[in-house]
Parts: C-alpha cells; structure tokens; sequence
C-alpha cells in the first residue's frame, strides 16, 4: 500500500493534521458567530474526501477494507455523541462539543487507515517528539521573556512566583500542555532504552524525556507528573518482562482483551465507587475542588442514565449541590464522559481503551516505537486527569490513534523475540 501515490498522499496529510491539531488555536483563520474556525477544522472536509479516495483506491486494489473493533466501537460512539445532541441543553455548546470530538475521532480513523508499516508509526511518533521539543522551546521564551502567546490562559496573569515559572507553549492551559508532553515522552524514554544505540544517543533521548518532564514540574501539573513516571515505570517493565521466560506469559495474558477489559472496568468502577461514596478528603486548594469535579461528575451521570448530551457536562455539574453554581468543567475524562454520555457512554470509551491497550500489549515488539505506544496507553488514563477537559483534546483521541494504528500494523506480534528480524528492516529506528 505505502509504495503507491495515493496512499502516499493521504499518509502525508494525516501527518499534517496531526501537526494542526496539536498546534489547534494558534492556527486560527477566522470566526463566525463567536466560533473559531482554526486550520484544523477547515481542512477537515478535504481530509475526509482524501480517506474516501484512500479507501476506494485500496478497494480497487484488492486490498479490500477492514476495521477493526476499537475503530468499529469508536464510530458506535461517535453516533452516540452525535444522538445526545438530541438531549442537550444548551445547543450551542452540543454543536461546539460535538464539532471537536467528530474531529478528533476523523483524524483517529485516518491515522488507522494511513499507516501500513513500521516506517509510519516510526513518523507518527516522531512528529509527536518534535512538536514536545518545540512546545519546550515556546515554554522557554514565555518564562525568559515573561510574555505568553495569545492563546494561554496565562496572559494577565501577575508577575510573580509562581506564575514566573508557568508556561502553557500554545496549548490553553498548563495541564493541557502538561497531557500532551506526557504522551509526547514515551517516545524519547522508549529510544533511551531499546535498541543497539550508543551511549551519548542514550542520553540525548534521556535528557529530552527529562526535560518534558522538567517543564511538567516547574507547571506544578500533578497528574503529569505522576503519568510520565508510569510511563518510563511501563517501558522498563515491558524490557524485562520480554527478557524473562515468565515475563513473556505475563504479559500474552495481558494481551487477552476479556483480562484487559475486566481490569480498566474493575479500576474504573473502584475509583467511581470511592469519588462518589467517600466525603472529600481535602479541606482546601486545587485538589479540593478537583474533587468535587468527580463527583459531580458522578452525581449527574447516576442521576441521569443517560447523561446531559455532548458538551453539557460544565452546566450539569453547575447544578449540583457539590459545585454550587459554579460553571467549571469536570477536570477529568471520566468525569465529562460519564455526566455527557453517562454510564453507556462511559463504558464504551473504556472497552475502546481496554481493546486498543490489550492489542498494544500483543503487537509488542523491543523497537522504540512499539514501546513508546504501549507506554503512553499506559500512562494516558492519569494524564487524562490534568486537563480541564481532557476529553475534548486531540492528544487524547492521537494517544488511542496510534494503538489503534499498532495493532493493525502487527496484530500478532507476541510471539516474535528480539533476535528475530521485523517486517521491514529498514524501519530499525536506531538512527534516532
């Protein structure tokens, strides 16, 4: 597939809108009504002809077209966002909400259908490591020159510790900056660790890792810093379980998706059970109102089976007894999903997850890459938990993408050892 025009071009547009996602506001061209129209967007309807083009090209190919069930149950959700709009409230915030989930699910499907071979997740993680490295280089001149870019939450902000310190790049806020550079750290921990590269490669990758998790810090994001640390707890552990005979069984159970499912949906529960059950163990600060966000969350999605429609969530939690009238977003995917969409809608984004992360843990292989996706699924659920609206963000739709994207390239990976040669040997990215 990736030998001919077609298939070039559509892979080279999916990386550009990868690029505009990310980049998302800075990019705007112009608003109607009160709405930003941001490159991204716009190009949306030529990006969905081209994966019509792509799909009809590999029909007349031969190739045929198949989906896989996380892109199956993906679109089952995307109707389901679609649908709620029937029940929202507030239209205006239906049609803005659903806009941006619809898009982000768009660009999930055409990086699914795009990417053919280990070169192309190799780019799609590349892109993914040098937009981190250029989000750094924008946070170093906001707190060198104390100025931030139109875009960031930060501007008007006074000039003293500890907003001194506080960058957001081009992203709205700090924790939305600080979920992206999370995901975007797999990739340079996973390159420092696998492969025949030598030292000063090591260490290079290392201190760029260290330096996503350095800006992570100096925001004071928690769950940033909690997810990068999973993350490189993730690859080292997938390392050592593939070298030991007893690690490789471990982790083929693992990559049994019933396990996989059973385990998000007992984790899942288990925390719902405790924000919703337990009082609020702070007395005061972020965490305290963080807090309350859950369980609000919760409060409306026990209360209403079946949510407050797409893009309700801020004014449903406003009209609990936890929130008090104040208009705020959840503060966690969860929490939007479950009082949006409710407990249908949230279990059916968490048996995506389940499937994506289950077929990441079976497409396994020692390459930095492979690695790097099943890190990021691993530590995505507590980044998640940063962000205003996590939900809303093309890095969260980008992060379920890729292990999409993995599983369909090597859907049967497991068995494979490290002394065995890949499907492409020139995909080694070693040269990194």
């Amino acid at each position: 597939m990736h030998g001919r025009p077609v298939a070039k071009i559509s892979f080279g547009m999916t990386q550009l809108m990868i690029i505009l996602a990310i980049l998302g506001p800075t990019l705007r061209v112009f608003s109607i009504g009160g709405a930003n129209i941001f490159l991204f967007r716009l190009l949306l309807p030529l990006y969905g002809v081209v994966l019509i083009v792509t799909a009809l090209d590999e029909s007349r190919c031969g190739n045929g077209i198949s989906l896989p069930w996380s892109i199956i149950l993906l679109l089952v959700f995307a109707i389901l966002c679609l649908v709620s709009t029937g029940w929202a409230g507030n239209t205006e915030s239906a049609v803005s909400g659903l806009a941006r989930v619809l898009g982000g699910i768009l660009l999930a499907v055409g990086i699914v259908q795009t990417t053919s071979d280990d070169r192309h997740l190799q780019r799609l993680m590349s892109v993914l490591y040098l937009l981190g490295v250029m989000s750094i280089v924008v946070y170093l001149g906001e707190v060198t020159l104390d100025t931030h870019l139109s875009t960031s939450n930060l501007v008007g902000h006074p000039n003293r510790p500890p907003y001194t310190r506080y960058g957001s790049a081009w992203f709205y806020n700090i924790n939305d900056l600080a979920m992206f550079l999370t995901i975007a750290s797999a990739y340079p921990i996973a390159l420092a660790m696998t492969g025949h590269r030598n030292y000063s490669t090591r260490i290079l990758h290392l201190g760029v890792a260290s330096a996503f998790l350095g800006v992570v810090y100096l925001n004071n994001a928690r769950a940033g810093i909690i997810g990068i640390v999973i993350i490189a707890v993730a690859c080292v552990s997938v390392r050592l379980l593939e070298q030991a005979k007893c690690g490789r069984w471990i982790l083929d159970m693992l990559g049994n998706h019933r396990v996989v499912t059973s385990i998000v949906l007992l984790i899942m529960g288990l925390l719902l059970a405790g924000v919703g059950l337990l009082s609020n163990p702070f007395t005061d600060g972020s965490l305290y109102k963080r807090w309350n966000f859950y369980a609000a969350g919760v409060d409306v999605g026990t209360s209403r089976m079946i949510g407050a429609g797409i893009g309700q969530s801020q004014y449903a939690i406003a009209n609990t007894h936890l929130v008090r009238g104040e208009i705020a977003s959840p503060h966690s995917w969860f929490g939007a999903v479950l009082a949006e969409l409710g407990f249908g809608g949230l279990v059916l984004l968490l048996s995506i997850y389940a499937l994506v992360l289950s077929g990441a843990l079976r497409a396994r292989s020692t390459e930095a890459f492979s690695v790097g996706i099943l890190g990021a699924l691993i530590g995505f659920p507590i980044a998640g938990l940063g962000p205003s609206n996590a939900f809303y963000m093309p890095t969260f739709w980008l992060t379920l993408a890729v292990g999409m994207a993995l599983e369909k390239v090597r859907p049967h990976w497991g068995s494979r050892t490290a002394e065995e040669p890949v499907h492409h040997p020139r995909t080694d990215d070693r040269s990194h």
